[in-house]
C-alpha cells in the first residue's frame, strides 16, 4: 500500500520543498514589486479606508473612471466555498510559493489521469509550474491570469475522466476545476479555453461514432454540462454583475451619438471594443518563436543590465553620464507594446510536446494539436487579421 502511495506523497513533498526553496525570499519578509498589483493597491485604497472607518464593504468607488462598482476591482467573496477550497489546496502556504505549489499539483493530477507514470508526472508538473511564462506573469502582477491558468489542468482531467465513463469522478473534478478557474476572475482566459474545448468535443464525437458509442458520449457531455452549470452557479455572484456592468462600459453600446460617421477606432463610438483597442496586444510571429527559442525576441522592456556590460559602457560613452550599477534597458524587440519578459515555455518541453503528438493516439492528441494551433492563431491578433476578424 505504501509503495503505491509513495510517488504521490513524494510529489507533494517535493513540490513543497521546491516552491519554498525557490521563493525563500518571501519567507524572509521580502516582497516582489509587481506592476499591476502596485496599480491595484492604488485603486482599492479608498475602499480599504472606508472599510477601516465604517466596518462595511463599499460597493462603489470614485477613485476609478469617475466612479465604478467595487466588485470589478476588489471582489467580495464572503461565504464562497471555493475561497476555502483554494486556501486548503495551498496547504496554508502563502503566495507566491503556495500559488505555484497548486499549479504543480494541478498539472500532476492531470498527467496521472492521462496515465503518465507518477514519477515522470512529477517532472512534467515542475516544468509546468516553473515555466518562464508563469514567472513573468507573476512578476508583472497578472495574478488572476496565472490563477486561472493553474486550475485548467483540473478542468482537462475532469473532461478526460468523464469521457472514460467515470462520470461521477470526472464531473466532480471538472466542476471543481472550472469553479476555481472562474473564481480566479479572469474571463478572457476562461473564454479562450472554452473555445479550444470545441476541438476536444469534436474529436470525442468522431471517436464515439466510429466506436458506435454515441450514448456514452452524450452521457459524458451531459455530465460536463451539469458540472459547468454548478461551477457557473458557484461564481454567479461575480459573473452576473460583470455581465450587467459590461453594458455600461466601453464594451457596451455608445450612449452618445457622434456627429457624422462613427470613428471605428473609438470604443466610445462603436458597439463593443474598437478593433485597434481589442488587438492592442497582438503577438508577432517572432513572439511565437520565443515560446521555444530563448532570447529570439530579446528579453523584457526594462531588463536589468550592468553598467559594466557592453551596452552600459556604450551608453555611458554616448551620454557622457555615469549610470547606476544596474539599470533597465529595453531589450525586447517583438511586436508587443512592451513586456516584462518572453512568453517562453521551454525548448525541451516543446520538443516533448511535438514528439508526443507523433506517438500518442486518440482524441486527446487531435484536441491538443488543433487547440494549440488555434490558440497561437488567436494570439497573433491584428497580425492575422483575416482569422481574428472572422472569430
Amino acid at each position: 500500500m505504501f509503495n503505491k502511495l509513495l510517488p504521490y506523497l513524494a510529489a507533494i513533498a517535493l513540490f513543497i520543498v521546491l516552491c519554498v526553496t525557490y521563493f525563500f525570499p518571501q519567507f524572509e519578509g521580502k516582497v516582489m514589486t509587481k506592476g499591476d498589483i502596485s496599480h491595484w493597491k492604488g485603486m482599492v485604497q479608498e475602499i480599504k479606508e472606508y472599510k477601516e472607518e465604517t466596518g462595511k464593504d463599499a460597493l462603489w468607488t470614485n477613485s476609478m473612471f469617475g466612479g465604478m462598482p467595487t466588485y470589478q476591482i476588489d471582489s467580495i467573496r464572503k461565504g464562497n466555498g471555493l475561497t476555502v477550497i483554494q486556501k486548503l489546496a495551498r496547504l496554508g502556504i502563502p503566495s507566491p510559493a503556495g500559488l505555484f505549489f497548486v499549479g504543480m499539483l494541478s498539472f500532476f493530477i492531470m498527467l496521472v489521469v492521462l496515465r503518465v507514470n507518477p514519477w515522470l508526472a512529477i517532472v512534467g508538473a515542475i516544468a509546468f509550474g516553473l515555466t518562464t511564462n508563469n514567472l513573468v506573469l507573476y512578476e508583472a502582477g497578472h495574478t488572476s491570469k496565472l490563477m486561472a491558468i493553474i486550475y485548467l489542468p483540473l478542468v482537462i482531467a475532469g473532461m478526460i475522466l468523464a469521457f472514460r465513463k467515470q462520470y461521477l469522478l470526472g464531473g466532480a473534478i471538472f466542476a471543481l476545476g472550472t469553479g476555481l478557474n472562474l473564481w480566479a476572475s479572469h474571463p478572457q482566459m476562461s473564454y479562450y479555453f472554452v473555445l479550444t474545448t470545441v476541438f476536444f468535443g469534436i474529436a470525442e464525437l468522431v471517436k464515439a461514432i466510429q466506436d458506435k458509442a454515441v450514448p456514452e458520449f452524450l452521457k459524458a457531455a451531459g455530465t460536463l454540462v451539469i458540472g459547468g452549470l454548478l461551477a457557473l452557479g458557484s461564481t454567479a455572484s461575480n459573473i452576473l454583475p460583470t455581465l450587467q456592468y459590461a453594458e455600461d462600459t466601453m464594451r457596451g453600446k455608445p450612449i452618445l451619438e457622434a456627429e457624422g460617421e462613427p470613428d471605428p477606432n473609438s470604443s466610445s463610438q462603436t458597439e463593443g471594443l474598437a478593433w485597434n483597442y481589442a488587438m492592442g496586444w497582438s503577438n508577432g510571429v517572432i513572439d511565437l518563436f520565443s515560446s521555444f527559442i530563448p532570447g529570439v525576441a530579446g528579453g523584457g522592456t526594462s531588463e536589468p543590465v550592468s553598467r559594466n556590460s557592453e551596452i552600459g559602457r556604450d551608453i555611458t560613452t554616448r551620454l557622457g553620464a555615469q549610470l547606476p550599477e544596474t539599470f533597465g534597458a529595453p531589450l525586447y524587440w517583438g511586436a508587443l507594446q512592451f513586456t516584462s519578459g518572453p512568453i517562453y515555455f521551454g525548448a525541451i518541453a516543446c520538443f516533448f510536446f511535438l514528439m508526443g503528438l507523433s506517438l500518442v493516439k486518440g482524441p486527446v492528441k487531435w484536441w491538443l494539436a488543433l487547440g494549440v494551433l488555434f490558440t497561437l492563431m488567436l494570439s497573433l491578433g491584428s497580425n492575422l487579421e483575416w482569422f481574428n476578424r472572422f472569430i
